[in-house]
């Protein structure tokens, strides 16, 4: 069974990581019109390490690094 979170933010996020104990897969630097992203994508199975039936979460969320105009200012 998978179960996709897409939670409000990265605060949500690491909150439900940890309490999930999901490790980060992988961080990917993003760039659009407004300036730069980071993307953080989580992953693990729940309950961890157990013979009960497991089901595998995935998780992403993005984090604003900074935008154009506070570059320029």
């Amino acid at each position: 069974m998978l179960l996709e979170i897409e939670p409000a933010g990265l605060v949500a996020a690491q909150l439900i990581a940890d309490a999930l104990y999901l490790t980060e897969d992988a961080r990917a630097y993003v760039a659009d019109a407004i300036g730069l992203l980071v993307r953080h994508d989580w992953s693990g199975r729940v309950p961890a390490g157990s013979n009960e039936t497991t089901v595998f979460v995935k998780m992403s969320t993005t984090e604003r690094v900074w935008t154009v105009s506070e570059a320029a200012a």
